[in-house]
């Protein structure tokens, strides 16, 4: 059994931790207990130890500012934030709101293969949000979206949520957000997944339409459940239009998820909103409603 850590401060004592959902260098994740509200929450800590940079503190103090400013049912929200000292080592504190849903990742290594139509699915509730962030003045780019990173109901729930009209996808983990003035200026920091990550961010030029790659890549790991790196390639770029025919995915569905992964971003969507058009316009809104996803 783990020891969960000791939490000292009067702030802090708010919170009840529960169990432990990540621990990474310098970074772990907890479900906690606000005893205030009686509602399970989300308690994100940055360990200030010999392993922290003063660019990890920047992500992490801009994740919560970012996420204050955000308003979406399928984004976290933003409860609170503060320092304290656990087991001894002072920490950066972001409490959010606890979404009850498994990652995507998990689904497909527990064994679940997305077909086409759930894909559409997914991608659709995906670009709504990518538009809502898109849209921000400045605009909001994720820079790490990946199967890890967005959470889907479980089936048990699928009915009471069908019934509420509640959104079943949702994206989380805002650790590697970036604002940027205009789409047509990138950013300086490297931040993302290997895999998931186009090429103008490896080279620090971060635009919208490199989420849109990260999103397609993602499609093409719930279509497959191989990570993109693992994929065939020619001369490091992924073969989709082949991958697709040999899936035997739809030829509307290949052309729009082929120009999603363009290598280079000029050749991709010009934006989420006319990605989201052009699926739309191909299958309609019916595929929003995700029934019976998770296996």
């Amino acid at each position: 059994m783990t020891l969960l850590p000791q939490v000292i401060s009067s702030q802090a004592s708010r919170y009840a931790l529960q169990r432990e959902l990540s621990h990474k260098a310098g970074r772990r994740t907890f479900v906690a207990k606000d005893l205030l509200t009686q509602t399970p929450v989300i308690l994100k800590l940055l360990q200030l130890s010999s392993a922290f940079s003063w660019e990890d503190i920047k992500l992490f103090k801009r994740e919560g500012q970012i996420l204050q400013q955000l308003s979406h049912p399928q984004i976290p929200q933003y409860k609170d934030s503060f320092e304290t000292d656990i087991d001894g080592i002072r920490c950066f504190v972001l409490v959010q709101t606890y979404i009850p849903a498994r990652s995507l990742q998990a689904v497909v290594e527990a064994g679940k293969l997305f077909s086409e139509a759930d894909v559409i699915a997914i991608a659709q509730q995906l670009l709504s949000i990518l538009r809502y962030l898109h849209q921000q003045l400045p605009p909001v780019i994720h820079r790490d979206i990946k199967p890890s990173n967005i959470l889907i109901r479980e089936t048990s729930a699928s009915a009471a949520v069908a019934e509420r009209g509640t959104p079943e996808i949702y994206l989380v983990d805002f650790g590697a957000v970036q604002i940027t003035a205009s789409q047509g200026r990138g950013t300086v920091t490297i931040v993302g997944s290997y895999g998931y990550m186009p090429l103008e961010q490896f080279l620090g030029q971060t635009t919208s339409a490199s989420d849109l790659y990260s999103l397609g890549m993602t499609l093409l790991y719930l279509l497959t459940g191989t990570h993109p790196a693992e994929l065939p390639q020619i001369d490091g770029r992924i073969e989709t239009q082949k991958l697709c025919e040999m899936l035997s995915l739809s030829n509307q569905f290949t052309h729009w998820v082929c120009q999603l992964t363009e290598p280079y971003a000029d050749r991709r969507f010009a934006s989420s909103d006319i990605a989201f058009i052009a699926l739309s316009q191909r299958y309609g809104a019916g595929y929003l409603a995700l029934p019976d996803l998770v296996c």
